[in-house]
């Protein structure tokens, strides 16, 4: 296996982001300075999981999943000066979407659900919205050439999810 794309919060220089490539199957993780071990950044998972091993073997029921472009938002996304970003991750549905991330490695928010690639996102100087790269399909049809999509009010989307999740931040 191999690392790649490593990146460090700019709201925190402990926190180093990363992904894990084994197989074809991209691994995204979150380490903190200092703490032994890091943790997948995973939205199909229920809880924060610690693997010693990053180039473990893949799972065979994820045969080509994909977790990462990890983009960090470079301010603090609510009135509680939390951590988050942007990823990409491939999800239950097999399909790569755009999530928003929390630093704690426990929200995790599915912000696009359309049929075809979604990646690269990049925030906004702001910290305000969200732009992502699509390549959009029809189902049954051809899919369509890469265009740009804006995700707006992300800090909103936060607090709309929290409301309908309330335990999930404590």
């Amino acid at each position: 296996g191999e690392l790649a794309n490593p990146s460090v919060s700019p709201l925190d220089r402990h926190l180093i982001a990363f992904e894990s490539i084994v197989e074809r199957v991209h691994r995204l993780w979150i380490k903190r300075e200092g703490r032994e071990k890091p943790f997948r950044v995973n939205p199909r998972i229920e809880k924060e999981e610690e693997v010693e091993d990053v180039f473990a073997k893949k799972p065979e029921s994820l045969e080509a999943s994909y977790d990462g472009d990890l983009a960090w938002c470079p301010v603090p996304l609510t009135d509680r000066r939390e951590i988050w970003f942007a990823f990409v991750s491939s999800g239950e549905a097999q399909n790569q979407d755009i999530y928003l991330g929390h630093a704690n490695g426990r929200e995790f928010i599915r912000l696009t659900k359309q049929l075809g690639i979604d990646h690269q996102p990049c925030w906004s100087p702001t910290g305000k919205s969200l732009v992502y790269v699509s390549a959009r399909r029809k189902i049954g049809g051809p899919e369509e050439p890469s265009d740009l999509y804006l995700i707006q009010d992300v800090a909103d989307i936060v607090e709309r999810y929290r409301e309908n999740h309330p335990n999930i931040g404590d």
